[in-house]
């Protein structure tokens, strides 16, 4: 009958820990500020997905909900994730047709603190170009902490 009770109770204890811990998970806020580009085909019809990369991982990829069919506006979206990616590095963005978009700038948000936003341009002046469903990864400078240091 103890050693009953004792397993009974350790399964309920288990189960109520692991419900613990999934309440406790800190969830992490993600906000993207997108500059389309002025060209007449640098917006897109598709819906735009991301994932945040960091130096411990990655989130899952998520729906980045913006109007991105426009043309010389900034949109945005905000993102959410439980996953401890540590510190930010990149983000990873694409869309899921054949109509391509154009970015002029990418901005980062975590938890309402904004991240660099001067990511290197490349391809025609243009930050990202995403077509196809082919993935880019925006990355941060390899001397951004450095950089962020000496400020």
């Amino acid at each position: 009958t103890f050693l009953k009770t004792m397993k009974s109770s350790g399964i309920r204890l288990g189960i109520i820990g692991f419900l613990f811990l999934v309440h406790t998970a800190k969830t992490t806020t993600y906000t993207l500020d997108v500059e389309i580009g002025e060209l007449q085909h640098d917006g897109t019809i598709y819906k735009v997905f991301v994932s945040m990369i960091g130096t411990h991982g990655n989130t899952a990829e998520m729906l980045c909900d913006a109007n991105f069919d426009r043309i010389a506006v900034t949109v945005s979206c905000t993102v959410k994730s439980d996953v401890d990616i540590g510190f930010f590095r990149c983000v990873w963005i694409k869309n899921i047709g054949e109509d391509g978009a154009g970015f002029v700038r990418l901005g980062v948000s975590i938890d309402d603190q904004p991240q660099y936003s001067d990511f290197k341009e490349f391809h025609d002046g243009a930050i990202v170009i995403i077509d196809d469903s082919d993935p880019v990864s925006v990355c941060l400078p390899e001397n951004y902490e450095k950089q962020k240091n000496m400020v």
